[in-house]
């Protein structure tokens, strides 16, 4: 079992005069490899300062396959908690059960769950601050339930999302949710590493740390929300109008369409070996057009 731990000392200081951030990362197994690239480019951004900061990368089934008082550690070890994706997180025997046992180990934190179980989505909080005091069952919902905050994550539907900053307008820790969440449901990259920037800013904010404006994370590329078809790239979702536009078309390059499909879980299947597809034909000095779509009903081509 692979854990993936990188710690980076940006700067030649001492620990007394040092702030050291730890941010614990659960996704999908084929999301791992983007948060160990974009942990290793955040932190080469992050160099010659006064900062420690260490990422710990989880798979869900990585989580899955540990005990509760190895869960417990990895929690209580960090100080920001972003469990991205997993259904299996929630309910008894993980990540679920371990906080209701343990609560106060999320104290003093940021606990933010996304993609996941309602029961364990409603336990995010920061600072001490439940983020779903007031906001109903309804409005949560589930991964399938499109328009409700969890459906929002999962369908890349920012509109839906913003949607309850006007709906909740006191509840100041369900807005630092969503604008987390936002870049988590833009998906890609460049959203992930400015997703995390964000959450460091964040806490950086709630303890009393400086902050360099020069760290501060760019707003979310807003991508396609997930439909029956997309272009898809370097992570991310496009319409052929945003795709074309940050990759135009050479034409005196032959250009090459790749074909992928959205799994159950709404994931796009094999992605790894997709985007290694993606950047060989690019290496090789041609358009690549990466089209995903999902499953329909059979249809007879004779009719």
């Amino acid at each position: 079992m692979a854990f993936a731990v990188l710690l980076v000392t940006l700067g030649s200081v001492s620990a007394a005069d040092t702030n050291s951030t730890t941010i614990l990362v659960i996704g999908s197994s084929s999301a791992a490899k983007s948060y160990n690239e974009v942990a290793h480019d955040l932190m080469d951004e992050l160099n010659n300062q006064t900062t420690v900061v260490k990422f710990q990368i989880r798979s869900t089934s990585q989580i899955g396959n540990m005990t509760a008082d190895e869960i417990k550690s990895l929690v209580n070890n960090s100080d920001i908690i972003l469990a991205e994706w997993g259904t299996q997180l929630a309910g008894n025997g993980s990540l679920e059960a371990v906080i209701r046992s343990n609560p106060t180990i999320i104290n003093d934190k940021i606990f933010f769950v996304f993609e996941s179980g309602p029961t364990l989505v409603k336990l995010s909080k920061i600072n001490n601050t439940n983020v779903f005091d007031g906001v109903s069952d309804k409005d949560i919902g589930t991964w399938d339930t499109p328009g409700t905050l969890i459906g929002a994550c999962h369908d890349g539907d920012i509109t839906a999302l913003l949607s309850y900053k006007e709906k909740y307008p006191g509840n100041k820790a369900l807005h630092d949710w969503i604008d987390c969440a936002i870049y988590y449901a833009a998906s890609g990259k460049t959203n992930l590493k400015n997703q995390f920037k964000w959450a460091l800013k964040k806490y950086a904010e709630l303890k009393g740390i400086p902050w360099p404006k020069e760290w501060d994370p760019e707003p979310p590329e807003i991508a396609s929300p997930l439909s029956m078809e997309f272009l898809y790239r370097d992570g991310q979702r496009f319409t052929k109008e945003q795709y074309f536009e940050k990759y135009p078309l050479d034409p005196n390059k032959p250009t090459v369409g790749v074909l992928s499909y959205i799994t159950s879980a709404g994931e796009v299947s094999y992605a790894d070996a997709f985007q290694e597809i993606i950047d060989a034909l690019v290496a090789r000095g041609m358009n690549v057009i990466p089209a995903v779509g999902t499953w329909s009903n059979y249809i007879d081509l004779k009719e």
